[in-house]
This record gives C-alpha cells, structure tokens and sequence, in this order.
C-alpha cells in the first residue's frame, strides 16, 4: 500500500507540473466513479457525457493552477464533480440547449434499469429533488454542503430531501422504512459504464488547449522580443542625436566649457543591449544556408530558384513534383528535400519545420543542435553525429527512421529517446507512439500500438511483454513511463530487466516512480552493451 501510495503522489505531483500522461493515468483510474456520480445527479445519458468530458477538461486547468493539495485526489476530483455538474444543471441556458433538448426524452431512460428499478425512480426526480436525494443518500453529504451546492437554506434542503423520499417511496409502491432497508436499495448500481469516447475527447480537447497556449506563449514572447529590439533602436537613435548635438555645441564652442559628466549606468545599459543587438545581426548573416537545386522546379516563397541561392529565417522551400534539394547548414550538415514537400527555416537558431513531405538529414560531426519541427513535435540529434528521415503526410502524421546516431523526440507529453535502426510513428491527434526495431516482429509492433491506443491494456501488456525480445529493450524501456498503472509499469520493469539487467546503483522504487536520473542511468547501461 504504501508504494502505491507513493505511486499516486508522483502521478498527482507530475499532473500538477503539467504531464498529461499522469493525468490521463489519474483520470482512468477515477472516471468510473465520476461517470457514476455525474449520471446520478443529471439523470439522462447525454447530459451525463457531456458533463463528465467537461469535467475533465476544467479539473486539467484547476490541476495546473492549484491540484489537491493535502485532499486526497479522489476527494477533490468528486467534490469539483459535484460542484461543476451542479452548476451547469443550475444554469436554464444548459438545459436549454438544442442539442440536449432534442435528445433529451431519447436519452433519460436509455440505461438498463431491470436490475434495479429504484435507478430509474432517482432519475425521474425533478432537479432540486434530484440532486439533493443523490448527494444525501447516495453520496453521503450533510445538509448544509448540499444547501452550500445548490445555494438554498438548509431548512429548504430538509423539505426537498423529505418529498423526494415520498417520491420514490410512492413510485415503489413501498413503505419509506422499507425502502432504505431493503436490498433493493443496497443493490444500487456500483458503476454505470462510461462511454469509451469520453476520456479519448476530453484528452483531445485539453491538447488542442495547449496547443493554443504554447502559441499564445510564443507570440508573446515574439512581441517582447520586437519590443527590447525598438527599445535598442530607440536607445541607438537617442545617442546619436546626443553626439550630434554635442558636437554642433563643440562647433559654436566661444569659451571654455564645464566637462560633461557620464553617468556610467546609463551607458552601461545602452552599452550591453547594443552589443546583444549587433551580435545577433552578426551570427544572422554568416549563417546562410546554401540551397542546390538537385532536379526539377524548386520554389523559395513560391518563387523559382537555381543554385547558389540563400535560404533565410522565415522562408519556405518548396518542391514540385519528382524535385529535389540540398540545403547547407553550417555547423549542422545538410538536408536533402525530396518531392512534394514543404519545408520551412526558422527564426530560432538552426531550427526548421517540416509541414509535408520527406527530408533527410545527415548531421556530420555537428557544432550546433539542429532542431526539426513536424506536427506535435520537435527531433533533436543527440550526440556528435545522426543521419535520418522524416516524412510528413497531409494528414499530418509523421514518420521518423533513423540510420546512424541516437534521436530524441520531445512531444507535448513525451520524451523519447532511440539509437539507429528504430522507426518512430507519431499520429496527429493521438500523440506518439513508442519507438520499435527494423528487426521487430509485426506482431509485436501491433501489440505496442494496441496497448498504447486501445482497450483491455493488461491483456495486450502481457502478450507484447512475451512476445518482447532483445531487440526491442528501446522499446520496453521509452514504454515504461507510458505504463497505465502503477502494476503496469512494474510489469514492464521486470521484463526489461530481464533482457537488460540494470546495475545496483539503480534502484527498482526509483523507476517504478518515473525517476528521471534513474531511467537516464539505465538508458545509459543499456547503450553501453548495444
């Protein structure tokens, strides 16, 4: 119990510093129990999903800006259940909504009620009623949380609970003693199953979120970036107008004049921005990037090229057709662009995005880290050299394979690092898989993409873990931080271990908690004995 518990601290400490994949663990772990409470309280099918899938969107941005804190997760997420769901039901513009009032008679009543008819009485109650019967009798809550909930007087709450019990008393032809002391009532549902779809699009909206927040994020920091430029041009432009000033003074000089004193704070501080300012102009413009028309019709900014012209920040090389290009970059290597392809330089320091197509990379013995942008991610080379290729479809998708050296990949939730010989697939929308050998089975390959993407994950588990074999310990190992659960990831832990066994300077609990050190040691190990 108490590793678990360790367990869930480090998935809440991790959620809370913005990992997506520990909150979606915490999320699975809990949706049952908040699909079941939220059903209750709205009483049909369609309100039930909609709010949940909300739910999960707010409780992300509550996780960012507050989390838990001393509360157990389970606590705060159903306390933020009731509070959310009990608000939007509040609200006459919810259930006035065209699309749930369309539904709304289809839907109350598409669950199975035979087992338990008294699921069904509970539904049929009006929304005060509602609310107030599940949140005593169900889930427990005194009356003044529930008047704080609904925000009526206690006394109110008091009355409402009492009719709603003659409601259902009624309903059941059943004596109010009766009721709540027969097995009817203690056999109330434990779950009602949640669609699979609900978790899938509320994880897709809180990446589209990020999405936009990451870029929020870069155009301020863009627009900051223009402004300490002005700021620079302005200082420029004010000295220059000092020193012309001063030297028509020197001109029209008729006496001796009173020495002008320099306040070496203020130069200092012009002085500094200056220089950063000059510099960048000077790294700017001796990092030119030769481009060599290969064959066909190669285009910079939609318009035809040759040889020898400059591909510069902010241009966008096209290929038409069966074209081809090479692109030069110092201290870096080359790229070599293939047909039908879209490609753009960066204005961050050796950065480039590849949009749609497929490019090659050779990075020869570089001086500078390159980095390749492709949907929902950015490559680094790790280490002095890396040959590779990337292929972007028009939907988005991307495919890396590498040749020589080692990759990481960074994506919004993932770090993923892989020697030559590994392929990497990453789906937009879905996020990144996990890397695999040009040596793994087929089998095996479906299995991981089943377990990371599908259903049932401990069954999958335990056949790809069998059919794992040495060559796939990069596998097994980028696998282990993307385990569902805590049992889950022990199980890939001994497997690996199995085929790569770690020394004693790494411990098992370290990497059962996702320790970051502990997983670079073993990597490191592991590299050592490829």
């Amino acid at each position: 119990m108490a590793e678990q518990n360790k367990y869930m601290r480090t998935l809440i400490e991790n959620a809370h510093n913005g990992k997506l994949v520990a909150m979606e663990e915490l999320y699975e772990i809990n949706l049952n129990q908040v699909h079941t409470l939220v059903s209750r309280l709205a009483g049909n099918k369609l309100t039930a999903e909609l709010l949940t899938k909300n739910i999960l969107v707010r409780v992300w941005e509550k996780m960012n800006q507050e989390g838990p804190g001393e509360k157990f997760f389970s606590d705060w997420l159903k306390e933020l259940s009731v509070e959310m769901t009990v608000k939007e039901l509040k609200k006459p513009t919810f259930l006035n909504d065209k699309k749930i009032k369309k539904h709304l008679k289809k839907e109350r009543h598409s669950a199975d009620y035979s087992s338990n008819p008294t699921e069904k009485h509970i539904a049929e109650l009006d929304l005060d009623h509602r609310i107030i019967f599940v949140l005593n009798k169900i889930e427990n809550y005194n009356l003044s949380k529930i008047a704080d909930f609904i925000g009526i007087a206690e006394s109110e709450v008091e009355v409402l609970l009492s009719e709603s019990i003659e409601k259902i008393s009624a309903a059941m032809s059943d004596s109010r003693k009766e009721l709540f002391s027969s097995e009817q009532w203690l056999n109330l549902q434990a779950v009602i199953d949640p669609d699979n779809d609900i978790l899938k699009n509320a994880i897709e909206e809180i990446k589209q979120i990020r999405t936009e927040e990451v870029k929020v994020e870069e155009e301020e920091t863009e627009a900051q970036k223009k402004e300490e430029i002005a700021e620079i041009e302005k200082a420029i432009d004010k000295e220059r107008k000092e020193k012309a000033k001063a030297k028509k003074e020197d001109k029209e000089w008729k006496g001796p004049k009173e020495p002008i004193k320099i306040n070496k704070k203020i130069v200092l501080g012009l002085a500094i921005p200056v220089i950063i300012f000059l510099s960048i102009q000077f790294i700017s413009s001796s990092t030119d990037w030769p481009v060599t028309v290969e064959s066909g019709t190669v285009m910079i900014n939609d318009e035809s090229i040759s040889s020898g012209v400059k591909l510069s920040d902010g241009d966008l090389v096209r290929t038409i057709d069966l074209s081809t290009a090479t692109i030069g970059i110092p201290k870096v290597g080359r790229i070599s662009i293939y047909g039908n392809t879209n490609f753009k330089r960066l204005a961050e320091s050796h950065t480039v995005e590849i949009i749609e197509g497929k490019v090659s990379i050779n990075a020869d013995n570089p001086l500078e880290e390159l980095n390749v942008k492709v949907p929902e991610a950015t490559i680094k080379n790790i280490g002095n050299s890396a040959s590779y290729t990337v292929e972007v479809d028009h939907r988005g998708n991307s495919t890396i394979d590498l040749s020589s050296g080692w990759l990481h990949v960074k994506t919004l939730d993932d770090d993923i690092i892989f020697p030559s010989n590994y392929r990497l697939n990453l789906t937009k929308g879905s996020g990144a898989s996990v890397p695999y050998s040009s040596r793994a089975s087929f089998e095996f390959i479906t299995l991981v993409d089943e377990y990371l993407f599908g259903g049932k994950r401990d069954v999958t588990l335990s056949s790809l873990l069998k059919k794992s074999s040495k060559e796939d310990i990069i596998t097994l190992w980028n696998l282990i931080p993307r385990g569902n659960a805590g049992h889950q990831v022990e199980s890939i832990y001994y497997r690996l271990n199995e085929l790569a066994p770690h020394s004693d300077a790494i411990s098992k609990v370290d990497i059962l908690l996702l320790d970051p050190k502990a997983l670079n040691l073993w990597l490191k190990e592991i590299k050592a004995n490829l």
